[in-house]
């Protein structure tokens, strides 16, 4: 509630923190002397505006709103005046803002398989071992840590888990949609937008499937040509964001599918997690069981060996006490 006093007029303006036909709000006491004093008692001349809601007619249908702003299909409309007759609205698509959504999308995806393509590619590291104490001492600490990165860097070189996820990802992008566009249903591909991989020859290192949008001005290999996305944002808006919801969704829904649950791995893991852990409790169990049987065999020898000692000392002693008998004779 918002309450003010026009000490000029010697008024009191009191109204509702709400709008609309739900702002009404009581003022009570105690004491009735109290409101007769401020003068917003029944007895005193007390003028009341009831609010009301907001009202408008749009292709022949009524809506209301306890605000002055209604939002229809996304689109917000804020009521200023009352008019008297029909107004026209003219609306235009975010071109820009869809076009940046585009961009972004591609952009993350190409760094994601550019990611996937280099651990793909990374350099044979089998000719790198492990670096002995006595080896490290002799290096520098960036020498060290460039040997050990090309160990860590070579761990998923030809990984086929790695493969098969680019080919299942590369498939989706290539793959054509149905879509409602203005000159009737279509099958559509990125290409039809302009988005396309670079050809062989242009292609850089561990960047086979990445995309570039033509046109696009912050891409060098790509700004020269004509830039069909924005093209097909700005005559037919509705084909080209139903062409690029169905994309996303297909590629989640085939990364789920890689990532589903299996008897080898768990959800939402590529590698089969399930399998090596059985793998390496079953390499812990025979590990544990050779330890326990060389230690046996450890303590089997040790007790041949002590009872040998033993064996050798008696016959020393026995041999000593020979030499000196027959020295004595």
């Amino acid at each position: 509630m918002n309450v003010n006093f026009d000490e000029n007029n010697g008024r009191f303006f009191i109204a509702s923190d709400k709008t609309g036909a739900n702002s009404d709000f009581t003022i009570a006491s105690d004491s009735a002397q109290f409101l007769d004093a401020l003068g917003i008692s029944a007895s005193t001349r007390m003028k009341y505006d009831a609010g009301t809601n907001a009202q408008i007619t749009l292709d022949g249908v009524n809506y209301t709103s306890d605000k002055n702003t209604f939002e229809i299909n996304d689109l917000v409309i804020t009521t200023n005046e009352v008019t008297a007759g029909e107004i026209t609205l003219n609306t235009q698509s975010d071109t820009k803002g869809m076009y940046d959504t585009i961009k972004d999308m591609i952009k993350k995806y190409s760094e994601m398989v550019n990611k996937l393509d280099k651990m793909y590619a990374a350099e044979d590291g089998s000719k790198y071992k492990m670096l002995t104490d006595d080896e490290k001492k002799a290096m520098s600490e960036t020498e060290v840590k460039d040997w050990e990165n090309k160990i860590k860097d070579s761990l998923l070189r030809r990984d086929m888990i790695l493969q098969t996820t680019v080919s299942a990802l590369s498939d989706v992008m290539i793959s054509t949609i149905k879509g409602q566009t203005r000159e009737g249903e279509k099958e559509l591909q990125l290409s039809h937008f302009g988005i396309n991989t670079q050809e062989f020859d242009h292609r850089k290192d561990n960047e086979w499937h990445a995309y570039h949008i033509n046109g696009d001005e912050d891409d060098d290999m790509t700004k020269e040509k004509e830039n069909l996305l924005k093209k097909m944002i700005s005559t037919d808006p509705d084909a080209t964001a139903s062409f690029f919801r169905n994309l996303s969704v297909n590629l989640a829904e085939r990364l789920h599918g890689l990532m589903g649950s299996t008897e080898y791995s768990s959800s939402y893991t590529l590698y089969e997690d399930k399998l090596m852990a059985s793998q390496y409790s079953s390499y812990a169990s025979k590990i544990f069981d050779a330890t326990r049987t060389l230690n046996a065999k450890q303590d089997n020898y040790y007790k041949k060996f002590a009872r040998m000692e033993k064996a050798m000392a008696q016959l020393n002693s026995t041999q000593n006490q020979l030499a000196g008998y027959f020295n004595t004779k």
